[in-house]
């Protein structure tokens, strides 16, 4: 047990472990890119004590020593922002600039928090999220490289969502919520017609519609989203009642992989929606029973990659998978 040192990088197709002289030994760990090397600031989320700095130059890890030191008390994330580095510890904003740390003080800054997500975006770096102490903080900043800027907040938690894109705008359903991303701000929609409550549905786009299927609920049928209105459609056949899935379009249809039925025990047989029925695509080979895994569409493919098994018996009988899986409309490989 304790923090994983090893090194891996992916070319677009693969895996490859990279043997390093050194590494940090951290298990909280935020990287950004900076031209050909990678900047890392990594802590142990079970000591009071200062990140440490680290650079990777594609071949090894080198710690640096900067004179100025982040807040010992929470995880620092990281983002870059033109060509520079910002980190965000919960209290203070830094930048990077080369060989030290640089504390800011920008004119309006974040609430103190434990970090949320960080992440550029255009011309900006975007933070979202956090927690003080057992409440979840939903906000979301902006930063441009000197000050903050409160931009949007969720009202409702964001676990077990699903969400897809539609007519430039995200859709997300949770719960029995529906909301919509229109690229400023978040929306909440009011539709005559509202699923059953659920979490942990499989959400993709086909054609003009968003369909969602599945989640925390027995209900088998599918739903479209048409950007006013959810529709449920009752189809001939279907995939069962299971959660924790996920659906990637491919070919002018959608394919489900797996999740977990109601029972918690892992599933793994394929399913097609051509936008009418489910039909189940019969496969000798492909990945073991999982959910909770990330699916998305790449060139002619579907991916899979990761997820959990557990056959509902017991907690303890969780394994995680750490495999990446294609699916080119007839067989998996």
């Amino acid at each position: 047990e304790g923090p994983l040192t090893d090194t891996w990088t992916w070319d677009g197709e693969d895996w490859t472990h990279v043997p390093t002289t050194r590494a940090p030994a951290t298990n909280a760990n935020s990287m950004v890119a900076l031209g050909s090397s990678i900047l890392l600031l990594g802590t142990l989320s079970y000591a009071a004590q200062p990140p440490e700095t680290w650079t990777f130059d594609g071949v090894d890890w080198t710690r640096l020593t900067p004179v100025n030191q982040l807040s010992a008390q929470n995880n620092s994330v990281l983002a870059a922002l033109g060509g520079t580095a910002f980190a965000y510890d919960g209290t203070d904003t830094w930048q990077w600039t080369g060989a030290d740390w640089l504390k800011l003080s920008p004119a309006t800054s974040l609430p103190p928090r434990y970090p949320g997500a960080m992440v550029s975006v255009g011309s900006t770096i975007l933070h979202y999220g956090g927690s003080t102490g057992s409440t979840h903080v939903r906000d979301t900043w902006t930063f441009d490289g000197t000050t903050w800027t409160e931009r949007w907040r969720r009202p409702v938690p964001i676990k077990g969502a699903s969400m897809a894109t539609l007519n430039g705008k995200a859709v997300l359903f949770r719960s029995s919520e529906t909301w919509e991303w229109d690229g400023t701000s978040w929306i909440q929609r009011t539709p005559a017609t509202v699923p059953p409550t659920r979490l942990h549905a499989a959400m993709a786009t086909l054609g003009n519609k968003v369909v969602m299927y599945g989640g925390s609920t027995t209900d088998t049928r599918t739903w479209l989203w048409d950007g006013t209105n959810w529709t449920a459609l009752t189809t001939a056949s279907h995939a069962g009642p299971r959660q924790y899935v996920r659906m990637a379009p491919l070919g002018g249809k959608l394919i489900l992989f797996g999740g977990l039925d109601m029972s918690q025990v892992a599933l793994s047989d394929t399913w097609q929606f051509d936008g009418v029925n489910w039909s189940q695509l019969p496969h000798a080979y492909g990945p073991g029973p999982r959910g909770g895994y990330g699916m998305a569409t790449v060139g002619g493919n579907v991916v899979i990659f990761g997820g959990a098994y557990t056959d509902g018996a017991s907690p303890w009988n969780t394994y995680y998978y750490g495999d990446t899986w294609l699916f080119d409309g007839t067989r998996w490989i």
